[in-house]
């Protein structure tokens, strides 16, 4: 550090000692730190490229991840991803000092990079209708490019290990993987793209002055400059300069609404979100870093100024009151202006507590650039803060603050803002200004006397409260000037750490004079999060004080607590507002809205208790019918309207359809029809139905005059109607209308009174809930009464209950079932030369039959394959007479083939002569398959009862022997004799013929006593041959 003696000066009656501290140049073998710190202003340009493109990137993404197909914003998204990364490398080659660290760097994100290229010229490609096959072309050779770096890269071979280094970084040579990549997209952006711009002109449009595009290709050239270093030129590299062009690509984006952020970012309150967040993780990181690696040392200078807690209090107090007026009220100009304001004071305060520190000159250089590049647009916001409490508008002379402001930050990051320190007494430190910091001082002292002249003038038509506010922040404004002279080498008293007073001054206003609205609820809970945050970072700074080493002065550890214990109280302050902050502003919407409904009902105390009534008995029951006698016996009665028509609106169809009406006795029969039947497109065709529906509003016809201008339906409407006036009322639910109420009047005037309008429409509003949510029960019955139909169609019921309760079927174990299988003779063959719609229609009648015998004898249907058709009895509930139902069944199934063979007039042909097979036997039962449920049976029972079938004869049941055991006394059984059957050898076989004559009524069917007999085994009872 070099010190330069100046000339004493006299301050407060003392020789006060002026030293020059001169911010020395980076030392020839630097450490890792003031390495960083030496270029940081250089590395800057690439970081806050890195951040925007990382934004349009992700905002990108979200757009194309709700349209899969837009690739052109693919191609935008993957172009600000490689543009990003590449100012990110770019950043990183200023900051790190350690070329194997560097390299390494690259090699991670410079396959990221390499996306530039591909979606620059995909981008354009897009940007141009795809018109050009050259581009697309180009692009896919591009992407090739792109994959050989990135092999490259992968494998370690991206770059030769050679090097340049500048004055503001060190640049790697990349390798002949590398090479392609840079050349070929220079090229595509001189010979493909630029040429394709001047042909696409013709077409009328003109991207030359389209900033998105000229934006695009401007950073593609300014990246391009870097090829000569790339390819082992050393010339000097322009990608740093790529931040401008990219600035005009943020301009297009934003005047375009390209991913419409307008709406996101301003209208959703996401900006101040963000803001917020990313000063609060600034605040934060500021504590924790001064934690790490800035504690105090018994030999170090920094934290021995004893006026370090004034800069630090100020800062908490203005930061405090610029979180408190942001987050009261976001949607509010005013609210946000001040805040903003509020923030660079603290910004000003962060400023002078820096000086105050002591730190290293080169450290402290760094960070008065960047406190100061935030702090330049003061003169910008306070001005136009002051102008909107003031209601004044704004002029020339505004614009010209801007662009002095602009021209002040543009300079913050060079070596024209600051050049040197001052240091008063020992104690006060000081930035030595060159032209920028002078520059912005000036424009501060203009603002400052354009503000007073203005505020002079116009202070007897402003409220006290605004008088004290804008007298506040001049005062505020005035401290801060006075710390210019010390820039200057020229002592002065600096009253700018005493922000403080006027920030008090503004809080005494809002308490006081209620200058400031603020919505409460939001305030309150941040209130109570202040209180928490306090309480937890004074706990956290007081564990973190114990680690301090004893034997510290306690000026330094004050300092040090001071300073890192705000810096924590103000960030994690902030981030808690932001997170409680959504909750908070619904809190405060919803106590807006009670007490402009409180002021309503208010006025209306006789019809709120009626609604009221009614509301509750709507409110009480879930039953859709119910709930619209309720409305309409309410209305008819409260408002005196004939005619009832209730319409819901289907946002999904974009329909509108009848669903109830009170008109059955007072409209002839085709009137009523075309009520029931009405279902419309919710089109302007729609007429005053459609109206109502988009504008959310009452449509109100005391009297229909000119009906040639009404919609075709309100002319239908009307003549069928005989409606002489009509009222259309929403039934609004969160902001979207489900339904639309319809009264009117037949053959006479409809007259409604304005407050009878608004208690009608405050009726609609109450019930519309109550109304959806009786429609979406029905909806949900109606769903759920389907997909249990289904389920039963393709389940037993107790197995089907069992699914939907467990999510799973527990296999059962049956020890006695009786399976049948169908089969109709020749099939396949008879298949073959019928038309399949009639083969189709045919085999469905029948198992249509098959289904209803099936079902009226307690049989389970298993499946069917083809024209076979199995099914069981005795599960999936056990019962007794499993073996009689199967008997019985297939008997009356043999019947009724022969009587559908008859009546089709092809009794004769052996293509649907059938073939039934019956056994008893155990069996396994459960639940196969995830996706489409199957309720199977399982075990040799089923094969046996399989090979009954196909051993059978046309025409005949055959039944095995343990079937006949149980059926033998009940039915007339013909023995064919012992068969060969596959896996069982020879087993006895029998042909079910009927039931006993003794078991049968005069018309063929069971009698009496067989009922009693089956009703006895039903319940219990056993069958034993009688003894003789």
């Amino acid at each position: 550090m070099s010190v330069q003696g100046l000339p004493p000066q006299i301050g407060q009656g003392k020789i006060l000692e002026i030293v020059r501290l001169i911010v020395p140049g980076i030392d020839p073998t630097p450490d890792a730190w003031e390495y960083f710190w030496y270029h940081l202003p250089v590395a800057l340009p690439g970081l806050f490229s890195f951040a925007f493109c990382t934004f349009f990137a992700f905002s990108g993404f979200y757009v194309w991840l709700r349209d899969r197909h837009n690739f052109f914003m693919l191609n935008f998204t993957l172009m600000s991803l490689g543009m990003g990364a590449l100012g990110l490398v770019l950043a990183l080659r200023a900051l790190v000092q350690n070329l194997e660290l560097l390299l390494m760097l690259h090699r991670i994100v410079y396959p990221v990079a390499l996306l530039l290229t591909g979606g620059a010229m995909g981008f354009n490609y897009h940007l141009m209708e795809r018109r050009y096959t050259a581009i697309r072309v180009t692009t896919w050779f591009l992407w090739f490019t792109i994959a050989l770096g990135t092999f490259g890269l992968i494998t370690g071979r991206g770059f030769t290990g050679q090097w340049h280094h500048y004055w503001f970084g060190s640049y790697p040579v990349g390798s002949i993987y590398l090479t392609p990549w840079g050349i070929s997209g220079v090229l595509g952006l001189f010979l493909v793209v630029i040429p394709s711009m001047i042909v696409f002109r013709r077409t009328g449009k003109n991207l030359f002055r389209d900033p998105i595009g000229i934006g695009v290709n401007l950073t593609c050239l300014t990246i391009g400059l870097n090829l000569p270093s790339l390819t082992g030129v050393p010339l000097f590299p322009g990608a740093n300069f790529m931040f401008v062009p990219m600035a005009l690509i943020a301009y297009g984006v934003f005047k375009k609404d390209f991913f419409s952020l307008n709406r996101l970012l301003f209208e959703k309150r996401l900006l101040y979100y963000l803001i917020a967040f990313l000063i609060s993780v600034f605040l934060l990181g500021t504590g924790i870093l001064l934690m790490l690696t800035l504690p105090p040392k018994a030999n170090s200078a920094v934290y021995t100024n004893p006026f370090t807690f004034v800069p630090v209090l100020s800062g908490l107090i203005v930061f405090s009151l610029a979180i408190y007026l942001a987050g009261s009220n976001p949607q509010s100009k005013v609210h946000m202006m001040g805040a903003l304001s509020m923030m660079l004071t603290g910004f000003f305060t962060i400023l002078l507590t820096v000086e105050s520190l002591r730190l290293p000159l080169l450290i402290n250089l760094r960070l008065e650039q960047l406190i100061y590049l935030i702090f330049a647009f003061t003169p910008i916001v306070q001005y136009r803060f002051i102008y909107l409490l003031l209601d004044l508008e704004t002029d020339w002379r505004s614009r010209l603050i801007d662009i002095v402001s602009l021209i002040a930050a543009l300079l913050t990051l060079t070596p024209f803002f600051i050049t040197d320190f001052y240091e008063y007494g020992g104690i006060v430190r000081t930035a030595g200004a060159s032209f920028g910091l002078t520059l912005l001082s000036l424009v501060g002292a203009y603002s400052l006397a354009l503000i007073s002249w203005r505020w002079f003038n116009s202070r007897r038509r402003a409220d006290r409260s605004i008088v004290i506010i804008v007298a506040a922040l001049m005062l505020g404004a005035a401290f801060m000037l006075t710390n210019v002279p010390g820039t200057q080498g020229v002592f002065f008293p600096p009253l700018g750490a005493l922000q403080f007073i006027p920030a008090g001054m503004i809080v005494f206003a809002i308490l006081r004079f209620r200058a400031i609205v603020i919505r409460g609820e939001a305030t309150r809970i941040a209130n109570r999060f202040q209180i928490l945050s306090l309480i937890g970072v004074s706990f956290l700074v007081f564990i973190y004080s114990r680690t301090l080493t004893d034997g510290l002065e306690t000026i330094k550890i004050w300092n040090h607590l001071s300073v890192i214990g705000a810096s924590l109280l103000l960030g994690f302050s902030m981030l808690l507002f932001v997170l409680v902050r959504p909750v908070a502003a619904a809190m405060d919407d919803s106590f807006h809205l009670l007490d402009e409904k409180k002021k309503q009902l208010e006025e209306n105390e006789k019809n709120l208790r009626e609604i009221a009534d009614v509301s509750r008995s709507v409110y009480a029951s879930v039953n859709l019918n119910g709930i619209i006698d309720l409305m309409f016996a309410y209305v008819q009665q409260r408002y005196g309207i004939e005619g009832l028509w209730l319409t819901f609106c289907d946002s999904a169809t974009s329909r509108i359809y009848h669903v109830r009406h009170n008109a059955e006795e007072k409209l002839p029969q085709d009137a009523l029809q075309f009520l029931e039947s009405f279902s419309a497109p919710l089109a302007p065709d729609t007429g005053s139905l459609y109206h109502t529906w988009r504008r959310k509003r009452t449509t109100y016809m005391r009297r229909l005059t000119d009906r040639e201008k009404m919609s075709e339906l309100d002319r239908t409407l009307a003549q069928k109607l005989n409606l002489q006036g009509y009222v259309h009322v929403p039934l609004v639910l969160q902001n979207e209308v489900i339904a639309v109420l319809m009264g009117m009047n037949f053959g006479k005037k409809l007259h409604l009174p304005p407050k009878d309008l608004r208690s009608l429409e405050l009726f609609a509003g109450q019930i519309a809930g109550a109304l959806s949510t009786a429609r979406l029960l029905k909806e949900i019955s109606q769903e759920k009464k389907k997909s249990d139909e289904l389920l039963l169609n393709i389940l037993p019921r107790g197995v089907a209950e069992q699914l939907k309760e467990r999510g799973e079927v527990t296999p059962q174990f049956y020890d006695a079932v009786t399976i049948i299988f169908t089969d109709f003779v020749g099939f396949t063959q008879s298949a073959l030369s019928m038309v399949p719609a009639e083969l189709i229609e045919q085999l469905n009648r029948i198992f249509y039959q098959f289904d209803a015998i099936t079902r009226r004898y307690r049989l389970e249907k298993i499946k069917t394959i083809g024209d076979s058709y199995m099914a069981a009895g005795g599960l999936p509930e056990k019962n007794a007479t499993h073996y009689l139902d199967v008997c019985l069944a297939a008997l009356e199934i043999h019947k009724i083939t022969e009587q559908i063979i008859v009546m089709s007039g092809d009794s004769s042909a052996p293509a649907w002569q059938l073939r039934m097979g019956i056994h008893t036997g155990p069996v396994m039962a459960g639940v196969v398959g995830q996706y489409k449920f199957v309720y199977d049976i399982f075990g040799d029972a089923v094969n046996v009862a399989s090979r009954m079938e196909s051993t059978g004869e046309a025409g005949r049941i055959n039944i095995s022997a343990d079937t006949y055991q149980r059926v033998k006394y009940f039915f007339d059984c013909e023995h064919r004799g012992r068969i060969h059957i596959k896996n069982r050898g020879d087993i006895d076989m029998f042909f079910l013929n009927g039931l006993k004559p003794k078991y049968l009524n005069q018309y063929g069917a069971p009698n009496d006593t067989f009922r009693d007999i089956y009703e006895k085994i039903r319940h219990g009872a056993r069958i034993e041959p009688r003894r003789r």
